[in-house]
């Protein structure tokens, strides 16, 4: 029996689940920039949310060394990893919060590459507070809590645990 002809098609690479934050070029009436974030999976784009960072005030996008602390600006371009989901009040209780601008829930996210930032505490949640305060002091927040809810689900289903944040700077690595 002669043997198997070697497949021309390329290995499938399996990429991990992972979310990827860009900018959209376009401002709200706040004056922040929207932001677009996607959730890959396999490689293939899987669904897209709007997300908001920074202060109306301080929309000045840079890389993890040149981000300061405290600055209120969007969180720098590189890779970061994702946290658990925080409840303020249980599971899935989004009536909830964890005080002025919060929100129920809470996902942290941690700066790993490349090198380092001086920015810390930094995470998704509900922009809570959107019409009396708009935007974050660096945090990726959502304006409804349906979206919220959307962002939530795609933690459950895939478990991603890998944030790009890529403002077209150059220094966000590859997924």
């Amino acid at each position: 029996m002669p043997p198997k002809p070697l497949s021309t098609k390329p290995p499938k690479v399996k990429v991990k689940p992972h979310l990827l934050l860009t900018r959209t070029g376009k401002r709200d009436q706040h004056g922040l920039e929207i932001l677009q974030l996607q959730r890959f999976q396999d490689g293939v784009p899987m669904g897209v949310l709007t997300a908001y960072s920074g202060g109306p005030r301080n929309q000045v996008f840079r890389r993890g060394a040149d981000s300061k602390a405290l600055s209120n600006e969007p969180l720098p371009e590189g890779l970061w990893s994702i946290g658990d989901i925080d409840w303020a009040a249980g599971k899935d209780n989004y009536q909830a919060s964890w005080g002025p601008g919060l929100g129920a829930a809470w996902v942290p996210i941690e700066y790993q590459a490349p090198g380092k930032t001086a920015r810390s505490e930094i995470g998704f949640h509900l922009d809570e507070n959107v019409i009396s305060a708009p935007g974050s002091a660096g945090c990726v927040v959502f304006r409804t809590k349906a979206d919220l809810q959307q962002f939530i689900a795609w933690l459950r289903s895939d478990d991603p645990r890998h944030l790009y944040v890529n403002w077209g700077l150059g220094s966000c690595p590859k997924p």
